[in-house]
C-alpha cells in the first residue's frame, strides 16, 4: 500500500478506572460510572490533551466515556465534542459482568468459536462479532472523512484494540496481543488512502506527573 503524505493525528483514549468489583469482568453495554480512581485519571488525561492542540472529539455516549471527557476537557472548554453511538463498546449480552472463568463454566460449547473473532459469532443475547467490525469500519472512515488533522477518540477497549489494527492492517485477530488501560493514550498518525502508523500505545498520563 502506497502511504500518502496528508495525514491526520488521531488520539485514543480509553475511558478511566471502574470499581474495583469489575476487575476483570466483560463490560461493555452496562452503562457503570467512572470510580474515584477513574476521575483522577480523568483528570491527569485533561492535563496531557492541553499540549495536544486538538481540534475535536469523538466519544461514546457511556457513561463511564462522557464522564471522562467531561472532567478532562474542563480545561479545554472550545474544542468541540461529538457523542457517537458507532463507539460503543461491545454488547456481550448474558456475558456482561462475568469473569472470563464464569463464561468457560457457564457457555463452554461457545469459547472456541468466539476465540477464532468468526464473524457468524454472536454474543448471546448481544452483539454480532461481524456487526462490531462493521462499526469498526465506519468509524474509520469518519476519521477519513473528517475536516479535522488531530481527533480525538473517548472510547472503550474493545473499539481502540480493533480500530488501531484495522489501520495497521495486522488482522482483526491479533488487535488482543495488544493493550490498552483505563486511562491511557495511545496515538496513530493515519494516512488519507487509509494506511496508517502507530506512534505511541498504553501512555497513562497518571504514572507520569501530569
Amino acid at each position: 500500500m502506497t502511504i500518502s503524505s496528508k495525514t491526520k493525528k488521531v488520539i485514543l483514549i480509553r475511558h478511566g478506572s471502574l470499581d474495583e468489583q469489575y476487575d476483570g469482568c466483560y463490560i461493555g453495554s452496562t452503562d457503570l460510572p467512572l470510580s474515584s480512581k477513574g476521575m483522577r485519571e480523568a483528570e491527569a488525561l485533561g492535563r496531557f490533551l492541553k499540549q495536544l492542540d486538538i481540534n475535536c472529539v469523538y466519544a461514546s455516549p457511556l457513561l463511564r466515556a462522557r464522564q471522562t471527557v467531561e472532567v478532562a476537557l474542563r480545561s479545554l472548554p472550545d474544542v468541540p465534542v461529538i457523542y457517537e453511538d458507532l463507539l460503543r463498546e461491545t454488547d456481550f449480552g448474558a456475558w456482561e459482568k462475568l469473569t472470563f472463568a464464569q463464561i468457560c463454566e457457564q457457555y463452554p460449547d461457545m469459547i472456541e468459536p468466539w476465540s477464532r473473532r468468526d464473524c457468524e459469532f454472536t454474543f448471546p443475547g448481544g452483539e454480532n462479532v461481524g456487526d462490531f467490525y462493521g462499526r469498526i469500519r465506519r468509524i474509520k472512515q469518519q476519521l477519513l472523512d473528517s475536516a479535522s488533522d488531530n481527533i480525538a477518540i473517548v472510547s472503550h477497549g474493545g473499539i481502540i484494540l480493533n480500530l488501531i489494527s484495522d489501520i495497521l492492517d495486522i488482522g482483526s485477530h491479533k488487535a488482543w496481543s495488544l493493550k490498552v488501560d483505563r486511562g491511557s493514550v495511545s496515538t496513530l498518525s493515519l494516512f488519507e488512502n487509509g494506511a496508517g502508523v502507530l506512534n505511541s500505545l498504553n501512555f497513562k498520563p497518571i504514572e507520569y506527573g501530569f
